[in-house]
């Protein structure tokens, strides 16, 4: 019988990882890893790892999740950045667990001053959640679910996006006193000049870097009275189109939030210009349609690919046209299985969609270059109730191999308005290198990522058409 090639959910460890391909006899479910790179690693989505007694640094990182948890009292030091600390600080609290009669677990919040809270979580109805204050003022700290045996606890900054609000307001010639969009489109050597207003419960902190560079505003200045914060935003793109993107950081009280905007220059709407995935550009032509350019390496390594946009034809086997282009790569997280398109074979699926992460086999080394039709949008979570152009995107328990649709780089946690629990997320780049990244990174459009989750989850979303 003919064997069939397939991907593998990714190992892990605290450095970086590099996976060769699994191969599966065709039928059967379970796969074989070979060529394993760090003998040490566990694999991501097998056995976990036991429960983790210690310090809970939830300034570090917004969410921590637990693996699953047994019939075990348990002690955690929780450094927990709460709302009436100085901005960057944390306060150090002891977090105690014990099992109770329900199935669930009974728990207590204490200082070394003694209890200040202590509450039950219950197994009843797949699971339980709190939201809790641990200070004298009227701002929760810190949320804690207990849901299909796991303990997850959150800083404010992970389930309170609100709580910093960043808008730009243009100030040059074509767009005084209007509200930018979250895609800013310049002309060639156009200088962008816009007000950049913060507000919170408190006056915040904005920083604003492009491209990742430090950008200093000028005529900075707050009004206490309504916790605002301005500053005027000057820049002057390099020479010829590109695509750049802002990153607002709002900081009120150690908590940071972040807003994100593309400014498109010229023809270029967006751009994905990084040396381990393929070039991929998303262009304005002479008819002012969008046209989606990628290329592919000349390389016989796997190379991550997800669409930025929607094809205007989506089949496998028109976008990847070439011969060169021999298998893609994408995995059911359903039935937590690898899906392969091979040319000129059977194959699992026919159509590339916004949202799925993919992997490209080349048959030869050369470089590839495609070009296809495809619509601008920006990626935004659907509110109730419903509408007519609303999409979903359904995330199964366990593996899942995602990216963001539109041209806007978003935060995870920004992918809906409800809680999505998430495990781990995992990169992997060309050559199928992967590393662990953050459970809440920035996805930047043309990325695939791996994604584990605690339980299933839909979020429902629009593709905002852009002007």
């Amino acid at each position: 019988m003919a064997k069939k090639k397939s991907i593998p959910v990714p190992k892990h460890s605290n450095k970086n990882l590099k996976i060769v391909f699994m191969v599966s006899v065709a039928l059967v479910v379970l796969a074989i890893l070979v060529g394993l790179y760090f003998s040490s690693s566990v694999l991501v989505g097998q056995a976990d790892a036991p429960p983790v007694v210690g310090i809970v640094n939830l300034q570090q990182q917004d969410t921590y999740v637990s693996s699953v948890l047994t019939l075990t009292p348990l002690r955690f030091t929780l450094e927990l950045p709460v709302s009436s600390a100085p901005a960057g600080a944390v306060k150090r609290y002891f977090l105690s667990l014990a099992p109770n009669d329900l199935g669930g677990f009974s728990y207590l919040i204490e200082t070394e001053d003694g209890v200040i809270l202590q509450d039950v979580l219950s197994a009843v109805s797949g699971g339980d959640v709190s939201i809790l204050y641990v200070d004298d003022d009227d701002v929760p700290d810190l949320r804690v679910l207990f849901q299909s045996g796991r303990l997850t606890l959150q800083s404010a900054g992970a389930f309170l996006p609100s709580a910093s609000q960043v808008s730009l307001i243009g100030r040059g010639a074509r767009n005084e006193n209007q509200d930018l969009t979250s895609l800013i489109r310049l002309r060639e050597g156009e200088e962008l000049k816009a007000q950049v207003v913060g507000m919170s419960v408190i006056v915040p902190m904005v920083n604003v870097t492009i491209n990742g560079q430090p950008v200093v505003l000028t005529d900075m200045h707050s009004v206490e009275a309504t916790h605002r914060f301005e500053g005027l935003l000057s820049w002057i793109p390099p020479a010829g189109s590109g695509a750049y993107v802002i990153d607002v950081a709002s900081t009120v009280r150690g908590r940071t939030t972040h807003f994100y905007y593309t400014i498109a220059v010229g023809s270029v709407v967006y751009a994905l210009q990084e040396p381990q995935f393929p070039l991929v550009l998303v262009k304005t032509d002479d008819q002012g349609k969008e046209q989606l350019n990628v290329t592919l390496k000349s390389t016989l390594d796997l190379q991550p690919f997800a669409l930025p946009c929607e094809l205007e034809n989506p089949a496998v086997e028109r976008f990847f046209s070439d011969p060169a282009v021999y298998r893609v790569y994408t995995w059911n997280g359903e039935r937590q299985e690898a899906m392969v398109w091979t040319r000129s074979a059977p194959s699992d699926f026919f159509n590339l969609l916004p949202g799925v992460g993919y992997f490209v086999e080349l048959g030869e080394a050369k470089e590839v270059n495609i070009q296809s039709t495809c619509s601008r949008s920006v990626f935004e979570p659907a509110l109730a109730p419903a509408i007519a152009d609303q999409k979903t995107l359904t995330f199964s328990q366990g593996w899942n191999l995602i990216s963001l649709p539109g041209v806007v780089p978003q935060p995870m946690a920004g992918l809906n308005n409800n809680f999505l629990i998430v495990a781990r997320v995992v990169q992997c780049t060309q050559s199928y290198s992967c590393i662990e990244l953050p459970v809440s990174p920035l996805l930047i459009p043309g990325k695939p990522y791996w994604v584990y989750l605690s339980q299933p989850t839909k979020v429902d979303y629009t593709l905002r058409e852009l002007q």
